[in-house]
Order: C-alpha cells, then structure tokens, then sequence
C-alpha cells in the first residue's frame, strides 16, 4: 500500500459513516495489516464496506479482499476438474490442502472417473472439506514449525 494518507482518510469516513471513532493506535494496526494489499484492492474493499451493517474488524476486510474460504474452495474445485481435463488423473498435481479434500472425497481416480451428473454433489463434499482443511493448513504450518525449532539439534550429537 502506497497511499496510506488517502487509505486511513476513506477509512475514517467510512468509520464516521458508522458513528464508530477509530483511535490512533487502532489507525496504525489497521494500515499496518492493510499494508499487505494494493492501494487498489483496499479502496475497493473500502467501497464494499460501505453496504455491511457494521464497521469491518481487520478480518472482514481481509475476507472482502482475498474471499472467503468458501469462495476460494468453490474456485480450486473448478481448478482439480479443469487440471483433470487437461492433464488427466495421473499428471494433476495439487497443493496440500486441495490432495487432502481430494482423497477424503474418494481419490483423484473417483473424481476423474465419474459421471458429469454426479460432480455436482461431489463439489459440494469438496467444498466442505477443503473450508475445514485450508482453515486448518495454517495452524499445521505453524506447528510444523515449532516442532521443528524444539527437535533442532535431536540426533546431531
């Protein structure tokens, strides 16, 4: 973000809109977690605000700009039938979060084997398990990470 002037005076506004008083250190967290995004993406995010009920917390806004995990589920299962289509079953290669929905809706091979007719109530399995395995994904990097930091040094002796 460039324009962090321009950002916390439509930010103000809308907040004003609201009758919600944002003080200045809420004005530093806000553009210090906005800063991540384009001056674009944040106007646009601002202007989108406008019609909630209530001022956005940082997670409405960060939802507003990048989706929500529905969102995004709905686009990867478009993304795995598309990848099935143009490589076939054994080629399509997948992140993490999108293999593990995958296999717990049967595999790659019932996914690519079945009828165009029946996808439909597959997606919806796909897609409810892909929300509850990407909003997990971050909390299993974090403690990968961890575990990695405590085992450091184990068995170099």
């Amino acid at each position: 973000m460039k324009n962090k002037i321009e950002v916390l005076k439509r930010l103000l506004m809308l907040a004003d809109y609201f009758k919600e008083t944002i003080s200045g250190n809420a004005q530093e967290v806000y553009l210090k977690a906005l800063d991540i995004y384009s001056d674009e993406q944040v106007f646009k995010a601002i202007e989108k605000a406008m019609f909630n009920q209530y001022f956005p917390r940082l997670h409405a806004f960060k939802e507003i700009i990048e989706g929500d995990t529905g969102d995004n589920a709905l686009e990867q299962w478009e993304y795995v039938l598309s990848e099935i289509n143009r490589v076939g079953i054994n080629a399509a290669k997948f992140d993490e979060p999108t293999t593990r929905a995958i296999n717990a809706c049967g595999g790659i091979d019932t996914i690519g084997h079945m009828d165009r007719d029946k996808l439909t109530f597959k997606a919806k399995d796909f897609v409810l398990n892909y929300k509850v395995i990407a909003k997990n994904e971050p909390f299993k990097a974090i403690e990968n990470k961890k575990f990695k930091e405590l085992a450091g040094g184990i068995g170099n002796e």
